[in-house]
């Protein structure tokens, strides 16, 4: 038996995301290091708060955490409360992502 979600049909993936049916894209080792950053909106050193966002997350779950920039506190707690444009963080979050990627933190597996 294997461990995949079965996605209904007629349904797009986005939906499946958004109704929680594709599950949570999860990797703690990646968020482990958001952690050791600096807070990318107010530059506060570390550690950080790994802040998903808010704008992919699916009801009853949060965004992957791919898609995650690293926050104090204080500026998660604003961004979850009024969130900037999406635009910003997104390339913000996949900067980081690419950074992990190019630092050899994470590596793309088949299997």
């Amino acid at each position: 038996m294997t461990n995949a979600k079965i996605l209904p049909p007629g349904l797009t993936f986005e939906q499946c995301v958004v109704f929680g049916y594709a599950g949570r894209i999860e990797s703690e080792p990646y968020l482990a290091w958001l952690r050791t950053l600096p807070c990318h909106t107010c530059r506060r050193p570390g550690p950080s708060e790994a802040s998903h966002l808010n704008s992919i997350k699916g009801q009853w779950t949060k965004a992957p955490d791919w898609f995650s920039i690293p926050e104090c506190t204080t500026c998660n707690r604003n961004y979850d409360m009024q969130p900037p444009m999406v635009d910003q963080r997104l390339r913000a979050a996949i900067f980081y992502l690419l950074q992990a990627i190019y630092e050899g933190r994470l590596r793309w597996s088949n299997g």
